[in-house]
């Protein structure tokens, strides 16, 4: 249904008050105005309807589209851009964080055992003048290497030092057993300005130097079982001269003979002495006992006079 505004003229004014007319409304409009009142002008019916014919052809022409109008284009949809696929991390590999290295066990090396001695009396003291010496004597047990026996010299030097005042030290090492009254049997070593005794009143460094080692005390143990008291044996001379026997084993002179045998005679080794030397040699002595024309002697001969027969 069409619907249009009437304008009314002249304060014409419809009973249906100020909403639009729609065309169902004409008749009451037309005879609202065929009966109007209180000074509403009376208006021909012809006119009024011609009137009304042409507002409403005018209104509905107004409302209808022509069917040659364009249709309406649509509106392009708005592009609405796509968020970026936001790139999630990947997942991080699981590994295990590197471990410390385990340090290795302190394992702190073994200090080698001291070698054991000790000291034979105090330290003797030869002094001249103001220059202080001293005379160190020590006993050690049996079975210590070369370097043991340097070591332990060199540890008494020092241990007399620190407990007396003095130049020079000289040290002298005894094995278990052997006369501690005479020369070293073991070793000796010096302690002095320059390893010397006689460079005691110098003012060059104390050294030590190692002055000599017995070898009769680095002998194996068949070597010292070789020719012991009890073994029998055929005393010899290279010139198969005599054997002179005398009645000390630090002295050979005539005065000290005893006996002379004959080279070829059996004896038996009574004992045994072994005397180092300041060269590192030692002096052997043996004491022998032998019998000649029936009668038995003893006394004392070089250690050629036994070593040099066949071992038994």
């Amino acid at each position: 249904m069409c619907c249009f505004p009437v304008p009314l003229g002249g304060g014409l004014r419809s009973n249906l008050g100020s909403a639009p007319l729609l065309c169902a409304d004409i008749p009451q409009l037309a005879s609202a105005t065929n009966t109007g009142r209180h000074g509403i002008m009376r208006t021909e019916p012809f006119k009024l309807i011609l009137i009304l014919t042409i507002g409403l052809l005018a209104s509905c022409g107004q409302q209808e589209e022509p069917a040659h109008a364009k249709p309406s284009q649509p509106k392009p949809a708005k592009l609405v851009a796509e968020p970026e696929p936001i790139e999630q991390p990947a997942d991080p590999v699981e590994s295990t964080p590197p471990q410390p290295e385990t340090p290795p066990p302190n394992i702190e090396p073994e200090e080698p055992e001291q070698p054991e001695y000790s000291f034979i009396g105090r330290p003797k003291p030869f002094h001249y003048s103001d220059i202080r010496r001293f005379d160190i004597r020590i006993r050690v047990e049996h079975g210590h290497t070369r370097q043991e026996i340097e070591s332990i010299l060199e540890q008494a030097a020092r241990a007399a030092k620190a407990s007396v005042r003095g130049h020079a030290f000289d040290v002298l090492a005894f094995a278990s057993g052997d006369d501690s009254t005479g020369m070293a049997t073991v070793g000796r070593g010096m302690l002095a300005p320059n390893g010397r005794w006689a460079d005691a009143d110098s003012s060059d460094p104390i050294t030590f130097r190692v002055l000599f080692l017995s070898d009769a005390y680095f002998q194996s143990e068949a070597e010292k079982q070789s020719w012991q008291p009890g073994d029998q044996v055929v005393l010899q001379d290279d010139d198969d001269d005599p054997i002179r026997l005398t009645d000390r084993w630090d002295n050979w002179s005539q005065a000290h003979e005893v006996a002379s045998v004959p080279h070829g005679t059996e004896a038996t080794i009574l004992q045994k002495h072994t005397e180092p030397m300041g060269d590192g040699s030692a002096l052997i002595r043996y004491e022998i006992e032998a019998v000649i024309d029936s009668k038995t002697v003893r006394g004392w001969v070089h250690r050629e006079a036994v070593e040099g027969s066949t071992a038994p």
